[in-house]
């Protein structure tokens, strides 16, 4: 309520008010004039005496209200200025000097802000790994991932971004899209794709870097098949300590290990998954025999003249380790629970099956991961979602041997990991998430995670799913259903001072004005409610140290640039873009 829609006579100007006051009182002190010489009209002096007396308290009470009035005005052009206010927090905008940060073309794609495309850099001070959420269907993949895929400035021209990116795929449509146009600009292409979803036959192996430990003499055999082991036979989803199961996978992963230092060092041109799962099913008199042959191993370089002492050190280190674990695999089978044991170790190994074209596409490399990280290449892990059920383990072994393969380099290099979908991907181990998420910052490695819900990464457990949030230095959520997301991004949105006026009346006098009075606090820049209704082209950006964003999501088709250069996406009709959606941004 505004006082000056009031009626006029109750908005008396202070001013007025005072000079018509004081001169009612003159007036008032004239009349004694009169009465004192003039006393037998003193009927016509009480009259204009109570007159003016009358109007002299009116005028008191015009003034009184006047100056209430003339106080408010006082207090609200007090109020207008900025630095009374507890808190003023606000949303980013596009004069904000880290937007302006956003504004350069390289980087990944996060949406629109006004007219302007911003790009988040991952390798920029103070940044890192992002964390996307967004509910199925809604555009992940045609928003920040292939708007990243499809980028020029990562690759071509000067000052371009250049690092290489490792692409979980799991419908083959980011390969259909942006692997010709990275290809023609320089990038190499690697593809990893057992069921043939692109039309090509690709070969890889997992164990070959176990091989590889034995051929180069690296000294990381145990830690590679211990890593291996943790992938075939990972912890159940929220897993939080020990479960009745737990005894017999822990055996299960040691019996793993001893016949994978068996491959690498006896069966090293057959070490590959298929292989494995024939170990482990072979008789007991087999195992007993491999048992044997690893406790009497010795290395034939060890004891020729020509050897150095180096070398001879790591020869005789490797004896020990086959040796050790021989004589282990001989009296784990001896174990009431061994038949357990082994039943553990096959259903890991069940979809390697030799007679199959996914289990022969394991039996050899087309490529070793070692070759993604020159900055210049992209690799596509491309799994059918026909078969994520029963062979996403494959995909999720993979790429957690490539963080692995990160981890034991000495030479930083720029790679970005693109996980998309990855709640529905099978559990990657513990230890390789965070190593992932808190470790690989030092060599360069970037990662950007998209998720349908901020309840998926919870299937690692709590601690884990927390180290994700708070290791991602840029969310990013639209279609926001979950109320604990939404009160996470209220909170971030951080808190502001709000002016609250109230105006009452006292009911006993109505004839009185009204009181008003005002107040300071504070409030969410966006509340719960808000986050919950926002459109679905909108979402949220919250980067680290910095205001949050609410932005435009851009699918890549309104860049007229990755529209051009983008391949047909075989799984979509006609050429995938919806008629309305026309061309916004020509580069």
């Amino acid at each position: 309520m505004n006082h000056r829609e009031l009626p006029p006579n109750m908005v008396p100007l202070l001013g007025q008010e005072r000079g018509l006051l004081l001169g009612k009182i003159v007036m008032l002190g004239l009349l004694g004039v009169p009465w004192t010489f003039i006393p037998e009209y003193w009927m016509l002096w009480a009259g204009l005496t109570a007159m003016v007396g009358w109007s002299v308290l009116v005028s008191l009470k015009r003034c009184r209200v006047a100056k209430a009035y003339r106080r408010q005005d006082e207090q609200r052009a007090y109020e207008a200025q900025n630095k009374i206010f507890g808190k003023v927090t606000r949303l980013g905008h596009i004069t904000d000097a880290f937007v302006q940060n956003l504004r350069g073309r390289s980087g990944v794609l996060i949406g629109a802000l006004g007219k302007e495309l911003l790009f988040y850099n991952p390798w920029a001070p103070k940044a890192g790994n992002l964390a996307v959420f967004g509910p199925a269907g809604t555009g992940k993949s045609s928003t920040m991932i292939l708007g990243t895929l499809l980028n020029v400035w990562n690759m071509l021209g000067k000052g371009a971004l250049r690092f290489s990116i490792w692409v979980y795929d799991p419908k083959g449509e980011l390969y259909f899209v942006s692997a010709a146009f990275r290809k023609w600009c320089g990038q190499r292409i690697f593809l990893i794709d057992p069921f043939g979803v692109t039309g090509k036959k690709t070969f890889y192996n997992p164990l070959d870097c176990v091989a590889r430990a034995v051929i180069f003499m690296t000294g990381e055999l145990r830690n590679w098949c211990a890593f291996i082991a943790n992938c075939l036979i990972p912890e159940p989803e929220g897993n939080k300590g020990k479960t009745d199961n737990s005894f017999f996978r822990e055996a299960a992963k040691l019996f793993l290990q001893r016949l994978m230092v068996y491959l690498a060092v006896f069966e090293t041109l057959n070490c590959h998954p298929v292989r494995l799962r024939e170990l482990v099913s072979c008789s007991e008199s087999n195992l007993v025999m491999i048992g044997n042959k690893m406790r009497t191993y010795e290395h034939q370089l060890t004891n020729r003249p020509d050897t150095s002492a180096k070398d001879k050190e790591k020869f005789r280190n490797l004896e020990i380790l086959v040796q050790g674990y021989g004589e282990r695999l001989l009296d784990e089978m001896n174990a009431r629970n061994f038949p357990s044991t082994r039943q553990e170790a096959e259903q890991a190994l069940d979809i390697y099956d030799g007679s199959t074209d996914f289990g022969k596409s394991t039996m050899h490399s087309d490529f070793p991961l070692e070759e993604i990280l020159d900055e210049k290449s992209t690799a596509y892990v491309v799994m059918p979602g026909s078969k994520s059920g029963t062979h996403g383990q494959f995909s999720s072994w993979v790429s957690a041997q490539m963080i692995e393969t990160i981890a034991r380099q000495e030479k930083p290099s720029k790679i970005l990991l693109l996980l998309d979908e990855m709640g529905n991907m099978p559990r990657l181990p513990d230890d390789t998430i965070k190593k992932n998420f808190a470790l690989l910052r030092s060599l360069q490695a970037r990662t950007a995670t998209f998720w349908q819900s901020p309840s998926q990464p919870k299937i690692y457990g709590d601690d884990i799913a927390k180290l994700i949030m708070d290791q991602s230095s840029l969310l990013a959520a639209w279609s926001i259903r979950d109320p604990d997301m939404a009160k996470e991004f209220e909170r971030r949105s951080g808190q502001t001072t709000v002016k609250k006026r109230s105006y009452a009346k006292d009911p006993k006098a109505m004839e009185h004005s009204w009181s008003y009075s005002s107040q300071e606090a504070l409030e969410p820049v966006l509340s719960e409610t808000e986050i919950l209704q926002l459109p679905d082209d909108e979402m949220l950006v919250a980067i680290s140290g910095q205001k949050m964003l609410r932005m435009r999501r851009i699918p890549f088709w309104k860049i007229g640039l990755m529209r051009r250069v983008a391949q047909k996406n075989p799984s979509e009709p006609h050429d995938g873009y919806p008629p309305q959606d026309t061309v916004e941004w020509p580069y």
